[in-house]
C-alpha cells in the first residue's frame, strides 16, 4: 500500500468518480476555479525499460520508490530509489543475498524506513514473497516466506505472488497478492494472505472463493481483528468478479456485496483507502453485459457497502488514489485517459492531466499516487514508448488553479439506511430524490435474484422509506441472512446491505 505518513489519516487513496453513494456520471456543467493544475515532472531513467510500480512517503521530500530497470537487450534487476525533494537516488540491492529480487511494493515502518516486498529465488527456482527492511541507510536481513506445499504426492513447494502490503504496527504487518494452487482440483490459482505477528509469518487460508482464480490486490489493517482485503476471481471458463474480504482475528469471510452477486461482463477491485473504520472506500471498474464500462467504488460505511458505478466513455477505470481528507480525494483514471478526479466533500469535478502527456501512451499504476497536501499530490506511471522502452511519469498537482467540469447530480438517489439492522421481522429501508422520478425499489438475495420489487413508478423530491416485511414476491417468509436493497432511477442505482434474523 503507496501511502503517506499515517498520522494524516491516508491509506491508499479514496477512489472517486461518484456522486454520493449511488450517483453516475451524467454530464458537466462549469464550475469556479480551484487549486487543481497537474504538471508532469522528470523521473529517474537508468535503464531503457523503467518501472517505478509502488511510493510511499512521509513528505514532498522524502518519497520512496520501488520497481525494475533494465537495458535494451537485457534482464530486469529490481530497483529500490529515493526522491530528497530535488533528486532520486538509487539504493544498490545488489548486496543483499538471494537471486532474481523482484521489488513489488514498498510501505513505511511505524519507526521509520521501509519493508520492501517482493520475491526471490530459491535453489530449486520456486519464487516466494521475499520481505526486507531498510532503516538508517542500510537493509535487514531478507526474509523468504515459504508457502505451505502442494497437496500432491510428492509435496511441491509453491510461488507467491505479492500485490500490497499494510503495516499496522511492528508486530501486525500483512501481505496480499496470489500463489500457486495446491494442486488438489480446487483453484488453480489461490489468494494469498501473509500476516506477520512479530515472531513468524502464517499463511491464512482465505479460501476459493470465485472458483478457479483468486486474486488479492489491496489490503488495509483497522486492527487485529478487523482487516479488509479486495480483489477479483473467475471459474475456469469465467470473467473476473470482483469481491471483498474480511479477517476477524482468526477467519476470512467473504462479505457479500452487489458487485459480487450481479451477472456482469467482468469487474475488478484494485485499491483501498480508510478515512476511517466506518468509512472506507474500495476502487475499480465494471464491464456491463450491454457493453457501458467505467469506474467502480465501494464505500464501507460500517454496517454496509455502497455500490456506485461511473460510466466512462472512453473508458477510464479508477486505479491510483489518495486522499488528504474526507473532502480532498484525487483518483486517477487508467487506460492511457490522462484524467483526474477530485472530490471536495460534495462534488465531483473531472480535471485533466499534464498537456504535455495527453495522446502519448501513459497512465498510472495502481496504488501510486501520494498526497501531502491540498496543493501537493502526486501521481506515478509509466509512459510507454515503442516496443518494450517504458519512462517514469511523474505528475504532480501545483499550487495554481484550473478550470475544472462538475458532474450534473440532478436525479441521483442516495441511501438513509435501514432500521433497524439487523432486523427480525420488518425493515424501513431510507432512501432520498432530489428530484421527482420514475423509481424502483427492489430486494435482493446474495446470489443477484430480485426476491420482492416493493416500489415502481414515480416518486416525489425528499426522504422517503418502504417497509419490508422479509417476505419475497409471493408472500413467503424468507430465511435469516443477507440481503440488498436498490433503489434505481434513469440517472443512476444505490444498494446497501441488510441483515435478517431469526425472530
Amino acid at each position: 500500500m503507496s501511502r503517506n505518513n499515517r498520522s494524516i489519516a491516508t491509506w491508499r487513496g479514496l477512489a472517486t468518480l461518484g456522486l454520493g453513494l449511488g450517483g453516475l456520471f451524467l454530464g458537466a456543467l462549469p464550475a469556479e476555479a480551484q487549486c487543481l493544475e497537474w504538471n508532469s515532472e522528470p523521473g529517474p531513467s537508468p535503464g531503457d525499460d523503467n518501472r517505478l510500480q509502488s511510493y510511499a512517503g512521509t513528505s514532498d521530500q522524502d518519497i520512496w520508490a520501488v520497481g525494475s530497470t533494465r537495458p535494451l537487450p537485457g534482464t530486469a534487476r529490481a530497483w529500490f530509489t529515493h526522491f530528497d525533494g530535488s533528486s532520486w537516488t538509487e539504493i544498490d540491492m545488489s548486496g543483499l543475498p538471494f537471486d532474481a529480487w523482484t521489488a513489488d511494493d514498498v510501505e513505511l515502518l511505524p519507526g521509520g524506513g521501509v519493508m520492501i516486498v517482493g520475491r526471490s529465488r530459491t535453489g530449486s527456482f520456486v519464487f516466494p514473497p521475499t520481505v526486507v527492511t531498510y532503516e538508517g541507510g542500510s537493509f535487514g536481513s531478507p526474509e523468504q516466506i515459504m508457502l505451505a506445499p502442494t497437496g500432491t504426492e510428492p509435496p511441491a513447494p509453491r510461488n507467491g505472488f505479492p500485490a500490497d502490503v499494510d503495516i499496522l504496527a511492528e508486530d501486525e504487518i500483512w501481505i496480499v497478492g496470489t500463489a500457486d494452487g495446491f494442486g488438489t482440483g480446487n483453484a488453480s490459482v489461490e489468494a494469498m494472505a501473509l500476516h506477520w505477528d512479530g515472531s513468524s509469518w502464517d499463511e491464512t487460508q482465505v479460501g476459493n472463493v470465485m472458483g478457479d482464480v483468486n486474486n488479492l490486490r489491496a489490503v488495509a489493517a483497522i486492527s487485529p481483528d478487523e482487516v479488509w482485503a479486495v480483489g477479483d476471481g473467475r471459474s475456469v471458463a469465467g470473467t473476473h468478479r470482483a469481491f471483498v474480504m474480511l479477517w476477524d482475528g482468526s477467519s476470512w469471510t467473504n462479505v457479500p456485496t452487489q458487485i459480487q452477486s450481479e451477472v456482469l461482463t467482468s469487474s475488478h477491485l484494485y485499491s483501498m483507502t480508510v478515512i476511517s473504520s466506518d468509512d472506507i472506500w474500495a476502487v475499480g471498474d465494471y464491464t456491463e453485459t450491454s457493453g457501458t464500462q467505467g469506474a467502480l467504488f465501494l464505500h464501507w460505511d460500517g454496517s454496509s457497502w455502497t455500490d456506485t458505478r461511473v460510466p466512462m466513455t472512453p473508458f477510464a477505470g479508477a486505479r491510483a488514489v489518495a486522499a488528504n481528507s474526507t473532502n480532498d480525494v484525487w483518483a486517477a483514471g487508467g487506460s492511457n485517459s490522462n484524467v483526474f478526479f477530485h472530490f471536495d466533500g460534495g462534488v465531483w469535478s473531472i480535471v485533466s492531466g499534464a498537456s504535455d502527456l495527453d495522446g502519448l501512451q501513459a497512465g498510472p499504476y495502481d496504488d501510486a499516487m501520494l498526497a501531502f497536501g491540498s496543493c501537493d499530490v502526486f501521481a506515478f506511471g509509466a509512459i510507454h514508448g515503442d516496443g518494450f522502452e517504458n519512462e517514469v511519469m511523474i505528475q504532480r498537482l501545483g499550487g495554481s488553479t484550473a478550470s475544472i467540469s462538475v458532474p450534473s447530480a440532478s436525479l441521483q438517489p442516495g441511501l438513509l439506511g435501514a432500521a433497524p439492522n439487523p432486523f427480525p421481522e420488518s425493515v424501513a429501508l431510507g432512501f432520498t430524490l432530489p428530484a421527482e422520478t420514475p423509481a424502483e425499489v427492489a430486494v435482493f438475495d446474495v446470489d443477484g435474484r430480485v426476491v420482492r420489487v416493493l416500489h415502481t413508478g414515480v416518486l416525489s423530491a425528499g426522504s422517503h422509506r418502504l417497509e419490508w416485511d422479509g417476505r419475497d414476491t409471493f408472500g413467503r417468509d424468507l430465511p435469516a441472512g443477507v440481503y440488498l436493497y436498490r433503489v434505481q432511477t434513469s440517472s443512476g442505482q444505490a444498494s446497501s446491505r441488510v441483515v435478517k434474523v431469526a425472530p
